[in-house]
């Protein structure tokens, strides 16, 4: 079964040209802004794991976000959008989905599926034990997003546990397609775990899911450079249950066997982690760049102004330019700001970090740039949409040329009072965003969790939405489809 479309036009800021696959980040809204001071960064060095003391942050005023450098609107020009395609259309349930697109025009969505009462025990035999599961799932197009065999569905973990949060990746040269996710099963124990498996024939099949994290791992996030290089982060849970420390793994040989996990951060006095830490790492040639979110040594978060404790104090930030071998010492990157979930993307010389609410509402994106390879940071800036948008969070961002950068985000809009997804685009290399904010979903119910790819000239973004439109009329989550094209 293949999906077709129809199209819409719809106004934002993007600009045409640009290379094979983007980096992909999470956070959105609308507006630019100016640029504070550059703050100096480490070197890449020798890991330090525990720093008693971490590099100067940006320069911004913790009152509030009103003194810090604010957005200007930048140009616009005409999208067309393709109407949105369900892709999954079945009674399941069918949440977290991400996409990828290779430079080829080959389009990779992959997500995790409810599969009511059964679970499967190997590749040769399922075994119907009356209880309901989730599994791995990918889907692929052939020709740029017009179309997908949706009948032809992966089940990449095809396991008894419990599979979520699913994170893709593909090679420069299209030919390999990398997943993580984490699972529940494989351990022994019945907790959590990240997971690994790969396709060497564009998505066709998976080779055997292998184990990366030990047990208590979970968050996996995975970036690919080039047609050999492959890095998975994660978090990790310490003793006592305490999310304690900050993994990642490395693959020189496309996947086909990985380093010893390497510690990035282990909770100390710049901050502890918890479990809304949310590492996230993009890589580019040599260069692997990673943040992730902690409280203050006491649990609290002085940079949130709610006073929530799930609310990050701190977005931390490290690199490597030797393919992950060593890292730099944890640098701070958003002052005296509360951090929401945050995204990561890299295009040449240049490291894009944006973030937004988690558990506490705000109506305002933030955003920090490097142009010299991720040694020094632009003061955090704020992207505000006005009324348009409250509290976007689940925010992804991707970077398709020296100056195109795309955001999308869930957030509450002022006409409709429900999430949807949103779109923004800069033209001149996140200097400044479109005063304008695109409304993709603009459905009834909450529209969550978006993902963004670019390939070429063609953006797909994909989001997890509720259109009650399959052939038994239920209303269970399905995984929607938009294309944008130059108009």
């Amino acid at each position: 079964m293949k999906a077709g479309r129809a199209a819409v036009v719809v106004t934002i800021i993007v600009a045409v040209a640009v290379v094979g696959v983007v980096a992909i980040i999470a956070t959105a809204v609308s507006a630019i802004f100016i640029f504070g001071a550059p703050v100096p960064g480490q070197q890449a060095g020798s890991l330090s794991s525990s720093p008693s003391s971490l590099p100067p942050p940006p320069a911004s005023d913790s009152e509030g976000q009103d003194s810090l450098p604010q957005q200007q609107d930048g140009p616009s020009v005409n999208v067309s959008f393709d109407e949105p395609v369900n892709l999954t259309k079945n009674p399941a349930d069918s949440v977290y989905g991400q996409v990828a697109a290779a430079q080829d025009g080959s389009v990779y969505v992959v997500w995790q599926e409810s599969v009511e009462g059964q679970r499967y025990t190997d590749e040769e035999e399922d075994s119907n034990i009356g209880d309901s599961n989730y599994d791995i799932f990918m889907i692929k197009s052939a020709d740029r997003g017009a179309s997908f065999d949706t009948a032809d569905a992966v089940n990449i973990s095809r396991n008894p546990g419990f599979s979520e949060h699913p994170q893709i990746a593909v090679s420069a040269d299209g030919g390999s397609i990398y997943v993580v996710w984490t699972d529940n099963n494989n351990n022994g124990s019945g907790g959590k775990q990240v997971m690994f498996a790969k396709s060497d024939d564009r998505g066709a099949s998976f080779g055997t899911p292998v184990a990366l994290g030990r047990a208590g791992s979970f968050n996996p996030e995975i970036a690919a450079a080039g047609d050999e290089r492959v890095y998975v982060i994660w978090q990790e849970e310490g003793n006592g249950g305490s999310s304690g420390r900050i993994m990642l793994a490395s693959s020189s040989d496309g996947g086909d066997s990985f380093s010893a996990p390497t510690p990035l951060y282990s909770d100390g006095s710049a901050g502890t982690l918890f479990s809304e830490s949310f590492p996230k790492v993009a890589a580019q040639g040599d260069g692997v760049y990673a943040v992730w979110g902690v409280q203050d040594v006491n649990g609290s978060s002085s940079g949130d102004s709610s006073s929530n404790g799930n609310q990050s104090q701190s977005l931390l930030y490290s690199k490597s330019l030797d393919g992950g071998t060593t890292f730099s010492a944890p640098q701070k990157l958003n002052g005296g700001i509360a951090v929401g979930e945050a995204q990561v993307a890299a295009y040449r010389n240049e490291v894009h970090v944006v973030w937004g609410g988690l558990n506490t509402s705000t109506d305002s994106l933030f955003y920090v740039r490097s142009t010299d390879g991720g040694n020094s940071f632009s003061a955090p800036a704020v992207i505000k949409s006005g009324d348009s948008m409250v509290n976007p969070l689940n925010v992804e961002l991707a970077v398709a040329s020296p100056s195109s950068v795309y955001i999308a985000a869930q957030a509450i809009t002022s006409t409709t009072n429900e999430d949807e997804i949103m779109l923004l685009s800069s033209t001149d290399g996140g200097r400044s965003f479109s005063g304008s904010v695109t409304n993709l979903s603009n459905n009834v119910g909450v529209s969550e969790c978006p993902s963004i790819s670019v390939s070429g000239n063609d953006m797909f973004v994909i989001w997890e939405d509720m259109p009650g439109d399959d052939e038994q009329g239920d209303s269970s989550h399905e995984i929607l489809f938009a294309k944008g094209s130059p108009a």
